[in-house]
């Protein structure tokens, strides 16, 4: 029996620029507007990363920073080639075993596409 997968809603346009860009692409994403967000995947697993905490910073240390809000940090990330249908839900919840096995799947194929982050 597989280990069960968890995953983490995370809205557009955000978890494109995360598992795409990384951290890298906080400038990146500010540049993109328009038409761009409506070719976004939605309802879908669009990577899988490595969690390495959070942080509950006051706002001003990243441009994306809010206040009063904790900050996932992922140190490595794997886009997906191709997103995989998938009803999210809020927060952390368990990926369906038929998804997780794709996601493997997935990772399996794309892992040559790993960012690591600093």
């Amino acid at each position: 029996m597989s280990r069960k997968l968890l995953a983490l809603t995370v809205l557009q346009p955000f978890a494109t620029a995360i598992v795409s860009w990384g951290e890298a692409g906080r400038e990146r994403f500010r540049t993109v507007v328009g038409d761009y967000l409506s070719g976004l995947p939605h309802s879908a697993i669009v990577g899988v990363g490595r969690m390495a905490g959070f942080d509950d910073r006051p706002a001003g240390w990243s441009p994306w920073a809010h206040p009063e809000q904790h900050h996932w940090r992922f140190d490595a990330v794997v886009p997906f080639g191709k997103p995989l249908p998938c009803k999210g839900a809020q927060g952390l919840w368990t990926v369906p075993d038929d998804v997780a096995s794709a996601c493997r799947l997935s990772f399996a194929l794309d892992r040559a596409n790993l960012r690591v982050y600093p």
